[in-house]
């Protein structure tokens, strides 16, 4: 049975690489789409297109998340869109380079805004405005780790996987928040066949994984009833070897 079809979502960063893949794969378990996406367009008239060849409702919503007054009107928008809210996806997210040698308060300011506070303030409207529902926040398998070169990133994913267990303790009983922290699951175009075989022996599994293999792991999260608190590392056995990053 789909527990998925015919509820609704909120996602943010949709038209983003694995955004995008996130909303197709909900699309097609009959997921109407609430679109957030800061300047992709044209992916988002995509994305409008693809929900109805699998006959979901979808609209596309434009909204800058380093605008913080704006983020309550997302959850009241996606309401008057589409009645009701069941889920929020936290996908949204900056990634800029830094480094103890260079970072700035405005850098980190920047990631904290978007990463974290983004979806802390997003939740907590949803939990007021929706009463019950499901929410999971996209993190990154590199958290745990050292990333000397996106040190602003890094704290900031930190910290939304703390947020992400005091809003399950808060929010419960009525609204479950879990999160899912993906390893090297999309190639950036033009890397070089050297370098993917140094990011497969990186993971326990010796290989790198796809979007559909978070997407497996967001439906679990969304439809088992009794998870909350969780963070789903989905990156291969990665987070387990101790390896830092950008040495």
């Amino acid at each position: 049975m789909n527990l998925l079809q015919n509820k609704t979502a909120i996602l943010t960063g949709a038209t983003g690489k694995l955004g995008s893949c996130l909303a197709q794969a909900l699309m097609k378990e009959g997921v109407h789409l609430v679109l957030q996406y800061n300047s992709s367009e044209t992916r988002a008239e995509e994305l409008i297109k693809f929900s109805k060849i699998n006959r979901v409702r979808a609209a596309a919503v434009k909204l800058n998340m380093l605008k913080q007054e704006s983020l309550q009107v997302l959850i009241e928008e996606a309401i008057s869109l589409t009645g009701r809210i069941d889920y929020l996806i936290n996908s949204a997210s900056t990634y800029k380079s830094s480094s103890l040698s260079d970072i700035t308060a405005a850098d980190i300011i920047e990631a904290v805004t978007v990463n974290a506070a983004a979806p802390l303030l997003l939740s907590r409207e949803f939990r007021n405005q929706c009463k019950t529902g499901a929410i999971v926040n996209i993190l990154d398998a590199r958290m745990v780790d050292y990333d000397k070169n996106h040190l602003a990133y890094s704290l900031s994913k930190q910290m939304l996987f703390s947020l992400t267990r005091m809003m399950s303790i808060e929010f419960a009983p009525d609204i479950r928040v879990n999160a899912i922290a993906p390893g090297i699951v999309t190639i950036p175009e033009g890397t070089t066949e050297d370098t993917v075989a140094k990011m497969e022996d990186a993971t326990v599994l010796k290989k790198t994984g796809t979007g559909e293999d978070v997407v497996s792991a967001l439906i679990y999260l969304l439809s088992n009833s009794f998870v909350t608190g969780e963070t789903l590392f989905v990156d291969g056995g990665r987070n387990l070897r101790g390896k830092m990053f950008g040495l």
